[in-house]
């Protein structure tokens, strides 16, 4: 008799203790394909940071949707790096334009990933990768120019 006692109040509160915990984890699933979605058609803002040996920082012009882009420069080793933020989208149809004297590059096709950074801070958008002058790029450490 006890144990059919107990047998019937551990499932009678189990079983509303783990629906909800059921209910929860839905609902934040759901949450999560939403800001997943949002990030892909929305985009994100990203500090893009771009690596040249031959582009020079006094020469060099970036422009995106036809306005200039100010950006922090910096050299690494024989490299310059040029460090700004931008507001990128999955299948954006912009172009961003880095000009000198000589040349030009187009970065283009910004592809925007939804990453899972650590259980405390959740899901983030994050710059996957380019096109650079036609060829594919990974862009989480940086765009290669030359």
């Amino acid at each position: 008799m006890k144990k059919k006692i107990i047998l019937i109040l551990t499932v009678v509160i189990v079983a509303p203790i783990a629906f909800y915990i059921y209910l929860g984890l839905r609902e934040q699933e759901k949450k999560d394909e939403k800001f997943i979605c949002d990030c892909q058609k929305n985009g994100t803002v990203t500090e893009v940071e771009l690596s040249s040996k031959y582009f020079t920082p006094q020469k060099t012009e970036i422009f995106f949707n036809k306005k200039k882009i100010n950006y922090k420069q910096s050299l690494y080793d024989k490299y310059f790096l040029f460090s700004f933020d931008l507001i990128v989208k999955k299948s954006s149809k912009d172009t961003l334009f880095v000009k000198c004297e000589k040349k030009t590059v187009k970065i283009y096709n910004f592809d925007v990933d939804t990453l899972i950074i650590n259980k405390k801070q959740g899901l983030a958008c994050d710059l996957k990768e380019v096109t650079v002058d036609g060829e594919k790029q990974y862009a989480r450490s940086g765009i290669v120019l030359d």
